[in-house]
């Protein structure tokens, strides 16, 4: 699966990790570090014999995975200068077979 994900054009070479966010669910997401904080990550998973992504997010202050979580973290600006750091929430909703945010997006 790594074959189709990664090919020798990818800059910058991607990380790959096995992504567990439910009972019987199993993912592979990529991360892309683009210095010095943006982060890009791409989730992928099979179905109907194919790989398939299914999410993608992009974090001017990074992307953080924890155990079944992703945690967007960017920059909300405000009208009078200046920016607030905010962080999405994503989980993975087994029902609905999509991530789902529980918090403020971008």
């Amino acid at each position: 699966m790594a074959e189709r994900i990664i090919s020798e054009e990818s800059f910058p070479i991607p990380k790959l990790m096995v992504f567990n966010p439910a009972k019987n669910e199993y993912q592979i997401i990529t991360t892309y570090e683009y210095g010095p904080s943006n982060t890009k990550a791409d989730v992928y998973r099979m179905q109907k014999g194919k790989l398939v992504k299914i999410f993608g997010v992009m974090g001017d202050q990074g992307v953080r995975i924890s155990k079944s979580v992703i945690y967007q973290d960017w920059k909300k600006y405000r009208n009078e200068g200046g920016w607030d750091k905010v962080i999405a929430v994503y989980s993975w909703d087994n029902k609905k077979q999509k991530f789902i945010a529980s918090s403020v997006k971008p």
